[in-house]
């Protein structure tokens, strides 16, 4: 099990990195594997995270590195 869970993470990072090099789109930052998928997608599922606005304020999403 763990040696396809590599090979579709291997497979998803080559697809990002493909579609850099092309200038199709830049990479997505973080990929999201849902595995069992939902009722409306069933299926395996592998998407860029959505991620909702940055605090600025906020030390772990948009803080300052200093």
């Amino acid at each position: 099990m763990v040696v396809h869970l590599n090979g579709l993470a291997v497979n998803a990072a080559l697809t990002e990195l493909v579609a850099w090099l092309a200038g199709a789109r830049p990479p997505a930052a973080w990929l999201d594997i849902d595995l069992l998928g939902t009722t409306k997608r069933p299926g395996m599922q592998i998407g860029p995270r959505h991620t909702g606005d940055r605090d600025p304020r906020c030390v772990d999403c948009g803080g300052s590195t200093t």
